[in-house]
Order: C-alpha cells, then structure tokens, then sequence
C-alpha cells in the first residue's frame, strides 16, 4: 500500500501534533483516498451534505442524554476534528465507575460512505482505513448507490475500568453484511504533549532504534513488575554472542558467562524454507564462530536489533538448542520458562512467514493509525482513577488527552502471523516485555504498559483479555487473587492457546509448558495433561469452539492426551464462561458463586505417565471419578446439529427438550448409545442468569472403563423446564443414597455394566 496522500491537500496536516490541524479551504479541491485503499470504481458525485437530527442517546443504563446541536459541540472547544466526531465526544454520561459497561447508541448521527472518504479529519481517515480491511465485495456493496449517501450510526461503548476505555463505532448497512468500523480510546499518562509520532519509512533506521531504546530505558528505570524476577535467575545453556557492530559472531556457553548476563530472545516463524540451525555435526563450527551471511534475514536483524539495543547476546530457538537431539531437547525444554521470564528483552518477528522475510522492513505507509483527542473537562467528562489526574477538579483548565487506535493498531501484537503459532503466546506472556517488528509499524509491550510507532509515549491500554500485565498479576505474592479468578486466568490462557497452529500434534502440551511451570507456584504443582488437579472438575467441563469445524477422530495423527484432557483434540477449545467473571472487583463473591455449586461428581484419582517432564507431553493417563448419578441415552445424529438444541430421550427421564451436545469429533462418534455422567450444576451468571447443568457423554471401553467423547448442556436462557426435570433426580440420588438402586433398571444398566460402576454408595467411573 502505498502512502496516503489525500492528506496533502486541502488541509493543513502536521503529524506531529493534531491541534496544528486545520480545517481545509473551501476554495481547495478535495482530493480522493489512494485507489489502494478503496476502490472508486462506482463513485458518483456527492449529493448534498446531512445535517444530523436532533434525537436522544440510547443507552443501556439508567440515564440518558440529549444529543447536542452543533452550536453546543463547537462551544466546547474541540479542536482539529470534524462536527461529526466531536458530537461523539461530546455525549459522555456521568461515569458510574467499577467495572460497568454503558452503550450509547445514535442513529444517523454521522458520515456517509461518500463523506468518510472526503473528510479531511484524522479520525475519520483512521475508520476509513478499517473499512478498507473488509473485504472487497462487502466495499463495492457499499459503494452502491443508494447506501453511499446514508449517513452511518454511532455507537460507543464505555468500559469504566481502572484505566477507562471507550469503544466507538460506526455502523454502515452494506445490504447482507453490517460493516463496523472502529478506533478504542484509552486515558493518556501525558497532559500536555499532544504530538503522533511519524511512521518512517524504513524500520532500520536511527529515529526507530531511538523510540525503541527510549521505551527500553523507561522500562527498566520505572516499572517495577516488569524488573521483578518470579524464577530463580537461570542462564539457556547456550547463546549468541552479537557484541558490537561489526563485532564476530559466535555461539558460546553459558556456563563462561558472569550468572547476571543479560540477552535477548527471538520469538520467530520457523515457515518450510531451510534456514541455519544448529545439530550436533556443526555445533563445534558454530562455537568458534558464525558468519553473519550465513544467517537467514530474520536472524540477521535479530543480531542487528540487539546490537542497537546495547545487548550482547542473543537467543534463538534453533541455533541455540541441537536440533534433531531428543536429550538436548528435552534438557532444554523445560527452561522455556526460565529463559524467556529472565530475558531482558523478547525480540518479535511479527509479520515474518519465515526465516527469509526479516524483521524489518522498508516503503511503510505514513498514514494515520493512530491519534490523539484533547478536550477539556466539562459536567459530562469520563473521570479516570490515575494519580496523574487525581486532582482535576481544582484545575478548571486541565485538558483531558485521549489516545485513539484502530483495532488494526494492535495487529502487530494480537492478530500478525506470528500470533498464530501455538509457541508463540507463552513467549509472548513470559517476557518481561516485548518489542514487535511490523510490517506497518513497531510497538511494545511489558507487564506495565503498552506504546506504538505512532504513539511513542508509553501508556496503559487497560487490556480485558490476555496480556503480560493481566499475567503478571496472578504471580503477585503481595496482593493474592481470587482462586476462581485463577481458574478463569488459566482457562482464558488455554482457549487463546487452543486455537493456534502447531506443526508437530505431540507438542499440543510441550508448547505451552512453560507457562504451566511458572503457575505452578499458584496453582499447586499437581498438574496432569494440561489439567490442575484441584480444579479438574471445573475444567472436565471444556467443550469444541462452535466456531471451527469438526475433525473425525480418525485424522488424528498422534497420541496427544487422555480423552478428558483438552489436549486429546485438535483446533480450539472452549470453558464454560460467567462462574469467575469479575463482580466490581468483589473477589470474596465470586468465589462464593462456586460455592453455592453443586458438583454431582469429585475426582478420586488423576494419573498420567510422562518420558520426562510432567508439564510435557504424556505417553498415557486416566482419571477416577465419583459420580452421584449416571443415565443412558442413544443418539440419533441424523437429526443433530453441531452444539444446536434438540430433544433427547435420555433412560428414566423421558425427553429432554434443551439438550445441547458438543462432540469432540464428528457428530457421528456421539451417536448410539452413550453413557451420560452430570458433572457440574449451577448459575450461569454471564450474560444473563440462568441455571444448567454440564456434563460429559461416554462411551465404554471395558469394564468399568470409558473414554470421553464429547459435553453436554442442559438448561438455557430461556426455560428452565429441562433442567429442573433432570436436576431433580440428581439432587435425589444425591440426597437418598441407596434408593438409586431403585433406578439401576430405568436408567437402561444391564447387570455387568452396573457391577462395573456400582461400589455400593455410588458409581466409580474410570476414564482414559
């Protein structure tokens, strides 16, 4: 893509700071976005510029706005934005704190396709340029001539947090498709210096390795987290030694090394085309000394990054561990967590495929991803929590300075190619902090704060999800969180890790074992297939992501885990969501929702075999339960859809109208008959209230012995018929102990299979 130039004429544009924006002379022609970044193929003349309705906000919380005139949004004073997005900002409720989420929605309250491309504002150009990620058919859809000219709706989305953040976004009706562009705001830590640093063209050049160093330095002198070492201090048995420029490469061990060395990582794609790696015919080569041409390119800049970031030796995964060396490997793999959590500094090759690709990379559009928005307070202002604004309110002038991003800002971080790899997440959590090499940009990451190419002042983007910051948190000893908070933390770590790609299926636990071996001092150091066994009924309970489709259990290349283990299938998984969601910070409550649970099944019994490491891969494992009750179902799964409800008829019970299945293969491995075991029972308490009951189909192996095969779910959001017919007889066998034998013949149980299970108080099922 090639730079933006629309914003060379018709306005008054300094990327160094917004307020220097200008509107454009009317007497200056507009000029068209690049061709590049929408087409232009059914443009038609502008028809005449929409003057906004008056109208009130809708909102989800109890209070509501008037939309203000124009006349009231250019009193405030917004400077270097367009009408339409100053009345955005000029909409804010009073903040209600915590961990609220309000929804202010506008219809028709801004631009049209055809104005969005035209407007000279920076904001506007920053949703143009997510529109332009959608793909081609959706954009000419847009371009029609009748959804051109129709003024889009604004909604935006108030997430009060510590650090608050707003999501604003606009919608256009694009005919089969809704196309949302949006940009997120986030309180800055600075309140005066309102500068956008440039995107130069070339990543290797003396601005860049100044920003980067900069960042670097504040690190290491200001963020305590990100200093703290949660490992014993723990040197990778070999390095790269980079030196100064022009200085000789050479691998060397550690053992030579002073114990306090300091060294980068590399987290890279390894992709299919041969690269330099170290086996054991080259390692005495490679230990006197490494041509720097014999490197592939993203090593090349590996070297080169660390040079200018003043670090002498460096880590890479390949040259620095024998490959095709069983014991090398399995020596070194579990100091994974040692040696990214005790680096100085990870090193990302974000948008390389491979080896050939590099880290950085040159002709980079200097086009706006991101911006800055400064107003000043008024009734209707969001307040933060920060130190650096505690007092506003005996400052009548303070100025309140916003940074805005793009989703398509944190690509380079969340959505690259290198965020696609299984190894990669742990080597992005573990790390002090990160600095990413993008094709568009740089950026960095640390458990304190996060900051761009364009956004060089570093800042707390007040991530929801998986981070190092979110991370870090749960290894504090000085502010211990919620245990059920620590069961969400590992679940959200799984379903984010699930999802990437692994070359090799036996690594499916190798590759996030050095994250479970830093939890351990959390979680307890019993651990088996992926699993933490103080918790291993809340997690028997995952299911297939909806979302990808179903494999037969015959395209399994090799043994990954037990069948009860996540681990045991491939592509994404999925964890029961709303037990450990966050309740104002109210961890005493949410760990009292658990407490009222009702589990009709404990473990007895968790056991897996493993060559090495028990973090690792495993060759073999079972689980013993304890299960109040059990039923017997056959499944026609002709008449299924894939985790749809449908009516069942489960032995004993009759039909069950708000069955859901979610089987870990194809829907044909769940049919005929099944054994049913409840596991987990309670209230489902996000997004809505409302009881289910959870639990796991079975088919027999032999006596006394299943294997899992898929979960289920009964009860719904919208009747509760199902689940009060069967809880109702699990909370019987529950509460009358032996008069379950009474249900040994209506729950379909032929005398061997009940002999297998039946210990005389309950039912004792083994699993593999």
């Amino acid at each position: 893509m090639g730079k933006d130039d629309s914003l060379s004429k018709g306005s008054k544009y300094t990327m160094g700071a917004f307020l220097q924006l200008e509107a454009p002379d009317p007497a200056t022609p507009r000029t068209h976005p690049p061709e590049s970044l929408l087409s232009r193929e059914n443009a038609k003349p502008r028809g005449k510029k929409e003057t906004p309705s008056p109208g009130r906000i809708t909102q989800s919380s109890e209070y509501a706005n008037e939309w203000p005139t124009p006349a009231e949004v250019r009193a405030r004073h917004f400077k270097g934005l367009c009408l339409e997005c100053q009345m955005i900002f000029a909409t804010w409720g009073p903040p209600n704190g915590g961990y609220n989420i309000r929804h202010h929605e506008r219809r028709d309250a801004h631009h049209s396709f055809r104005d969005l491309e035209y407007c000279w504002c920076p904001l506007c150009k920053m949703l143009l340029r997510e529109l332009g990620r959608y793909d081609e058919g959706s954009v000419r859809a847009l371009r029609s001539a009748i959804r051109c000219t129709a003024r889009s709706h604004v909604r935006v989305y108030e997430h009060l947090r510590e650090v608050p953040c707003h999501y604003v976004e606009l919608e256009f009706d694009a005919g089969e498709r809704v196309l949302r562009p949006a940009f997120r705001m986030f309180i800055s830590g600075q309140t005066s210096n309102t500068a956008v640093g440039p995107i130069h063209s070339s990543t290797d050049c003396q601005p860049v390795w100044d920003i980067a160093n900069e960042w670097l330095r504040t690190c290491r002198d200001s963020h305590g987290y990100c200093c703290t070492t949660y490992l014993d201090k723990m040197l990778p048995t070999r390095l790269i030694q980079v030196g100064g420029n022009n200085s000789e490469l050479r691998l060397v061990l550690s053992s030579s090394l002073s114990a306090d060395a300091e060294y980068a990582t590399l987290s890279h794609c390894w992709g299919t085309k041969p690269f330099l790696k170290l086996t054991q015919a080259n390692l005495h080569t490679l230990l006197r000394g490494i041509q720097y041409e014999s490197l592939s390119k993203t090593f090349q800049d590996a070297v080169v990054a660390a040079r200018n970031l003043g670090l002498s030796y460096l880590w890479i995964d390949s040259l620095c561990i024998v490959q095709e060396d069983w014991e090398d490997w399995q020596h070194e793999a579990v100091k994974m967590s040692h040696i990214y959590s005790n680096s100085s500094l990870n090193l990302a090759a974000s948008d390389s495929p491979d080896g050939h690709t590099g880290c950085f990379f040159e002709d980079r559009p200097d086009v706006p991803n991101v911006w800055k928005v400064s107003f000043p307070p008024t009734g209707t202002t969001p307040k933060t929590k920060m130190s650096s604004f505690a007092d506003d309110e005996d400052i009548p002038d303070k100025v309140y300075l916003w940074n805005c991003i793009t989703p398509g800002t944190r690509r380079v971080i969340e959505e690259s190619l290198l965020a696609s790899r299984a190894w990669t997440l742990q080597e992005r959590l573990l790390p002090p902090r990160t600095l990413y090499f993008g094709r568009e940009q740089i950026a960095w990451e640390c458990r304190t704060c996060t900051a761009y190419e364009g956004l060089p002042d570093m800042f707390d983007e007040g991530i929801m999800g998986l981070s190092p910051e979110n991370f870090v948190w749960t290894l504090e000893e000085d502010e211990p969180l919620s245990h059920t908070y620590n069961v969400q933390l590992w679940s959200d770590i799984v379903e984010d890790y699930s999802k990437r790609k692994l070359t090799f299926d036996k690594d499916r636990l190798v590759a996030i074992s050095g994250l479970a071996r830093i939890l351990a001092s959390v979680y307890g150091t019993e651990y088996v297939a992926g699993m933490w066994v103080k918790d291993l009924i809340r997690l028997l309970i995952w299911h297939k992501d909806v979302s990808e489709p179903l494999s037969s259990r015959d395209s399994q290349a090799a043994y990954r885990a037990p069948s009860w283990s996540w681990a045991s299938v491939g592509g994404g998984v999925k964890f029961p969501k709303g037990y450990a969601r966050p309740l104002d910070g109210d961890r005493a409550a949410i760990d009292a929702i658990h407490a009222s649970r009702l589990y009709p099944a404990s473990v007895l019994e968790a056991v897996t075999a493993y060559p090495e490491d028990q973090f690792g891969e495993v060759t073999s494992g079972y689980i013993r339960i304890r299960v109040q009750t059990l039923f017997r179902v056959t499944v026609d799964t002709a008449k299924w859809l894939h985790h749809q409800q449908f009516p069942v008829d489960i032995r004993g019970l009759g039909v069950m109208k708000e069955f859901t299945a979610y089987p870990d293969f194809d829907l044909e491995s769940i049919g005929g008959k099944s054994l049913l075991i409840p596991v987990a029972e309670g209230l489902r308490s996000y997004p809505y209230d409302y009881p289910e009951l959870r639990g796991l189909f079975l088919e027999r192996v032999e006596d006394g012995v299943y294997r899992r095969k898929g979960a289920w779910r009964i009860g719904g959001q919208y009747s509760q018929q199902g689940f009060e017919e069967i809880t109702k007889v699990t909370r019987a066998c529950c509460a009358k102990g032996k008069e379950r034998l009474a249900l040994r013949s209506e729950l379909g149980l032929d005398d061997e299979e009940f002999a297998s299970l039946w210990d005389g108080e309950v039912y004792i099922v083994k699993i593999i």
